[in-house]
């Protein structure tokens, strides 16, 4: 059995003939990438939308341009300036419908992955948390960190 009449059998198209399978199955395929083209198009536009903000951070009352607002407007960390920090947010937000930004050594971080553990009656914590290549043996309190969550359901 090849892989179009798996593929086909898989789809119920089985009676179908194989052009008319190959033709069934491209327009699924081109269906997809267009909606995969949509979707992140829309991350984009959402994520240049927030790039082009200025956050302001205020003590006392009172607007501060200090460290925080360095971090938020300019450069986040070394590797990042930040606009490429928002668009890594943004992007990880919409992509996995959620999103972990941690502070490390006075750097803000966007988490590639972590585990999270809930509780009822104390803070959520985050474990297992990487940044590229890099895993920290730390385990990071919902107090410490930035914690994004857009629904229940993809």
């Amino acid at each position: 059995m090849g892989i179009i009449s798996w593929i086909a059998d898989r789809l119920g198209l089985a009676k179908l003939s194989g052009a008319e399978v190959e033709a069934a199955i491209n327009e699924y395929l081109n269906e997809t990438h267009i909606r995969e083209i949509a979707f992140w198009s829309t991350v984009n536009i959402i994520a240049n939308a927030v790039s082009k903000c200025e956050f302001k951070t205020y003590v006392n009352g009172k607007e501060v341009k200090g460290n925080e607002y360095y971090l938020w407007n300019i450069e986040p960390n070394k590797n990042q300036n930040s606009s490429e920090f928002i668009h890594k947010w943004i992007a990880k937000l919409y992509s996995e419908n959620e999103c972990l930004i941690i502070e490390h050594n006075g750097m803000l971080l966007v988490a590639d992955s972590f585990t999270k553990k809930e509780y009822a009656l104390y803070e959520d914590e985050f474990t297992n948390v990487t940044v590229k290549d890099f895993t920290f043996n730390k385990t990071f309190k919902q107090s410490e960190v930035l914690y994004y969550k857009l629904t229940e359901k993809n």
